[in-house]
């Protein structure tokens, strides 16, 4: 599967639907909503630690506010909450 080389995370999907949204007057907009089904995941092995993922050794980025914002996970951010 072609993927972006660097990523140790990549997730294989094939799409099911491409909805063109609208206003609240009904007129199509220039942007879409894609759904797809999970198909595949590929994960470097060494992100695997006891059969859970370790994300912060991933260090992913996210896109945050702006145009040019990204987040980035860290194990510094890590906390833990206990499920009821």
């Amino acid at each position: 599967m072609p993927h972006v080389a660097e990523s140790p995370v990549s997730f294989e999907c094939k799409a099911t639907q491409i909805i063109q949204l609208t206003d609240a007057s009904g007129t199509a907009l220039d942007t879409h909503v894609v759904f797809a089904e999970g198909v595949g995941v590929h994960i470097e092995t060494d992100l695997i630690h006891d059969g859970v993922y370790n994300t912060g050794a991933a260090q992913p980025i996210f896109p945050g506010d702006g145009p040019g914002d990204y987040f980035t996970i860290s194990k510094a951010a890590q906390f833990r909450m206990t499920r009821p």
